[in-house]
């Protein structure tokens, strides 16, 4: 008797029951895998970031390893940036020519110690390298690059 008042609670005939529960797993399983495979967790963002660094580093690293492009730096009184009529054309030069038509620099000599700002910066993201030209020890300065996105 006690038998049959606990299983009248539930209805004979379970297997609708059953059915309905494979379904919402069903529904549950496929929804999770697609949020897996289409969501991926992460909004992926284009961050060309890498690549100006690279075209910085490159460059600078040219003009440090140019003796004639070394010396035209040294014989400069810094600071001096390259919109600046006394820069040094050689340099600006080399810079121009190596630097992709995506992206649009500026470059500035100043001594070593110094923070070497740029004097008007871009609205746009600006992404900054530096690079020591040294000679004779009282004779330290530093090129700094400063890159931004067309």
């Amino acid at each position: 008797m006690v038998k049959e008042k606990f299983f009248g609670i539930f209805p004979a005939d379970r297997t609708g029951w059953i059915r309905v529960v494979e379904a919402f797993v069903a529904v549950l399983l496929i929804t999770g895998v697609l949020l897996v495979l289409f969501g991926g967790g992460k909004v992926k963002r284009d961050d060309p970031s890498s690549k100006v660094y690279e075209v910085e580093t490159a460059i600078l690293r040219d003009i440090q390893l140019n003796d004639s492009l070394r010396n035209l730096i040294l014989a400069i009184a810094p600071p001096l940036e390259s919109s600046d009529a006394s820069f040094p054309q050689q340099v600006s030069a080399k810079i121009n020519s190596d630097k992709p038509a995506y992206i649009d620099c500026v470059s500035k000599i100043c001594t070593l110690d110094d923070d070497c700002l740029l004097n008007q910066a871009p609205e746009e993201d600006l992404y900054a390298r530096s690079v020591a030209i040294t000679s004779t020890p009282p004779n330290y300065k530093q090129l700094k690059l400063f890159c931004w996105m067309r």
